[in-house]
């Protein structure tokens, strides 16, 4: 696992990419910061909602000694979503983003 040195919640001052979603981090919009270090130190920026999906699915327990990554997430989140997309109406004539079935998850499906 990689090791913490420092992480918390910040308000977007500027636009940033959520590193599991791959989806905008808006301007005012409050979002999870890490500085992390294995083998390099780098940052992680992530949505609030894409940390409680990952916390609701337990997708840190099945994780190796990486981490949880953006293909790790998105393989969760697609498994998750395609359980209940019968639950959608209309959901075959629709392509959603990962953003979209994270949210979707989170509003009708667990609950957090």
């Amino acid at each position: 696992m990689p090791d913490i040195i420092t992480q918390g919640k910040r308000k977007a001052r500027k636009e940033h990419i959520c590193d599991w979603c791959n989806s905008k981090i808006l301007i005012g919009e409050l979002y999870n910061h890490a500085v992390l270090k294995y083998d390099d130190i780098y940052t992680w920026k992530n949505h609030i909602e894409c940390m409680k999906i990952a916390q609701e699915l337990d997708m840190f327990s099945e994780t190796g000694s990486e981490g949880l990554d953006a293909d790790s997430f998105n393989d969760f989140v697609n498994y998750e979503f395609s359980n209940h997309i019968d639950s959608i109406p209309d959901a075959v004539d629709r392509k959603y983003s990962l953003k979209e079935k994270v949210d979707f998850l989170l509003d009708n499906i667990l609950s957090y």
